[in-house]
């Protein structure tokens, strides 16, 4: 937080008009949105995001708002998607590495025959670290309006969208967990 604090001052000092705090992160967050992901789309201020119902393995029903308090990279899939099934060991990766009371990854598959599907998906390609979630319906992903799979969306501590990113991504490199370390100390929480 302090390295982005320092920036934003400097940011601010050096243009003709004051940047709001919020701006000077997106500002910030900008510039790391670079290499692998280039193509992750920052907004200027959070975005009011929906508070979608899906369900996990068992079949109970979480919202995104039961994520509250930790930054969110909500990555909408299903195990018929070639780009997604590319990029699900990626994500497995960053949530291992990174998943902690400040951050999770929540995959939400849209497979329509659910966690009996996406079960056994998981244990073929060794998924491990991210839980299963399956938005049958795909009322979250119509809220969320998404248009093609994968598409991935960064939600900060109180559920507001961040940016998004349309189409693969390799989430397991430096770029990718070097843009989610900054949005978790934005949010002020520590990583551990």
């Amino acid at each position: 937080m302090a390295a982005a604090a320092v920036m934003c001052l400097i940011l601010g000092l050096g243009s003709a008009i004051a940047l709001s705090p919020t701006q000077c992160h997106a500002e910030t967050a900008q510039t790391l949105a670079t290499g692998a992901m280039a193509n992750f789309s920052i907004a200027d201020e959070p975005l009011p995001a929906p508070d979608g119902e899906f369900t996990d393995a068992d079949g109970n029903p979480v919202r995104l708002s039961d994520f509250r308090g930790k930054l969110v990279l909500l990555n909408f899939w299903a195990t018929w998607c070639g780009p997604c099934v590319r990029e699900l060991p990626d994500l497995d990766r960053l949530q291992a590495e990174l998943g902690s009371a400040a951050f999770q990854v929540v995959a939400l598959s849209s497979d329509r025959k659910g966690p009996e599907v996406i079960g056994p998906f998981f244990a073929k390609h060794e998924v491990r670290n991210l839980a299963i979630y399956n938005d049958r319906r795909g009322g979250v992903q119509r809220a969320f309006k998404v248009l093609g799979l994968p598409t991935t969306v960064l939600l900060d501590a109180e559920g507001r969208e961040l940016g998004r990113l349309v189409g693969p991504a390799e989430w397991g490199g430096e770029d990718a967990r070097r843009l989610i370390r900054h949005f978790i100390a934005a949010d002020g929480k520590p990583e551990g």
